[in-house]
């Protein structure tokens, strides 16, 4: 199992690392997500254009790697992309300590 925690930009293969994680959080005015290869005018690469129509939609995809749009943690959380937000971050709690079945979880994957 693997988990995202992202308190920052997500862009390109950042972006595509992360949607390929099994879950994913975000913090409230710090993450950000963009795919931005297309308005650079390069082809976009890695699996940003396969993950991506999967976890929030065709049409939503489409915006993000075509627009090169940021998405803020609220509205990833709200299409799908982020499992959760939360309202500030705690470097002694990470995730995996807020969610304890993730955490038992993760310990069984292969």
């Amino acid at each position: 199992m693997s988990i995202a925690e992202i308190a920052g930009r997500a862009g390109g293969g950042g972006n595509e690392f992360c949607s390929g994680c099994d879950m994913g959080f975000g913090l409230v005015g710090k993450t950000k997500f963009n795919q931005m290869e297309v308005p650079l005018g390069i082809l976009p690469g890695g699996n940003g254009t396969v993950n991506l129509p999967k976890l929030i939609g065709r049409n939503r995809a489409l915006e993000m790697i075509l627009g090169g749009v940021d998405i803020d943690a609220e509205t990833a959380e709200r299409w799908g992309y982020l499992n959760r937000v939360f309202r500030r971050r705690r470097p002694s709690r990470p995730t995996s300590t807020r969610l304890p079945n993730a955490s038992r979880a993760s310990r069984r994957s292969p």
